[in-house]
């Protein structure tokens, strides 16, 4: 209950300090919910111009944080490539070009789950999803291709 509360003051005051400065800029927000059995699942606010546009961003979203940020208070709390996002992009571009151009990421992600409505503000429309993410298989996908050093080596 006390994690809801400090999520929707957040979101609250974020967004209407925010949507004041740019009409067009969204602050995309992560929250870590549990993890069970290699699935991670996390609360994610975000948006796009349309409900299929503000999905993928949202679940684009709760990928980039596991693999460049880490979940705080999570089994992730260490991102798990661990290099900057630029770095990533230059160091491995043909894996990161398929995984966001042909949408692999979505490969992770078992369900989605909304968690509010979708809603419309300044031509966006916005939604906050559950996203489970399968931890195991993402960092396996990560090993196979070069990207991080297999467990133990």
């Amino acid at each position: 209950m006390k994690n809801k509360l400090i999520y929707f003051a957040f979101a609250f005051i974020a967004i209407t300090i925010f949507s004041n400065c740019n009409p067009k800029m969204v602050i995309n927000q992560v929250t870590y919910v549990e993890y069970n059995q290699d699935l991670l699942t996390l609360r994610v606010f975000g948006a796009g111009k349309k409900e299929k546009g503000a999905m993928e961003n949202v679940c684009l979203t709760a990928i980039n944080n596991v693999l460049f940020r880490g979940i705080p208070n999570s089994n992730i709390s260490d991102p798990l490539v661990g290099l900057d996002e630029k770095e990533a992009y230059q160091k491995y571009p043909k894996y990161f070009d398929s995984f966001n151009k042909e949408k692999r990421y979505m490969n992770f992600i078992t369900s989605t789950t909304l968690y509010t409505e979708f809603t419309k503000e300044k031509g966006l429309t916005n939604v906050t999803l559950d996203v489970k993410i399968n931890i195991t298989s993402l960092r396996k996908d990560l090993e196979n291709n070069g990207v991080i050093k297999k467990f133990g080596f």
